[in-house]
């Protein structure tokens, strides 16, 4: 849908979206932009998927979303904590999130071992969000 007179900026959070917009299966019908901040992402992400929503605490970055957004009816924002958003279960072809997971915080899994720790930065979540057996 091609982009209006965004102001272009950058930063390192931006820097990742070629990689992020790569990784976006064909026919996507759904994504999911978690920690959209201003929409820029979710923006992107409209060009490749039939429907993007982007989720963000900060309502200050929903409203500029929103704003960004405009008229667009492949674009919808909500409010809130992600991980208390009653989301569909199965519901996306696609989730990201820029960074986010680096600021959540993951419950060992072990009954003797109560303590927070933060999850990993980068690599594969899938090794360190299971936990002990």
């Amino acid at each position: 849908m091609g982009h209006p007179d965004l102001k272009p900026y950058w930063n390192t959070n931006v820097a990742r979206h070629p990689g992020i917009l790569r990784t976006v299966p064909a026919a996507c019908r759904r994504a999911l932009d978690v920690g959209c901040g201003d929409g820029l992402l979710a923006w992107k992400l409209a060009d490749r998927a039939q429907h993007v929503l982007g989720v963000d605490k900060s309502p200050e970055m929903i409203a500029a979303a929103r704003e960004r957004a405009a008229g667009r009816t492949d674009l919808a924002f909500a409010t809130g904590d992600f991980l208390a958003l009653e989301l569909p279960d199965a519901d996306y072809d696609f989730i990201c999130s820029v960074t986010t997971i680096q600021c959540w915080r993951a419950r060992a899994r072990s009954p003797s071992s109560p303590t927070t720790i933060p999850l990993p930065l980068a690599g594969d979540l899938r090794a360190h969000a299971t936990g002990p057996a």
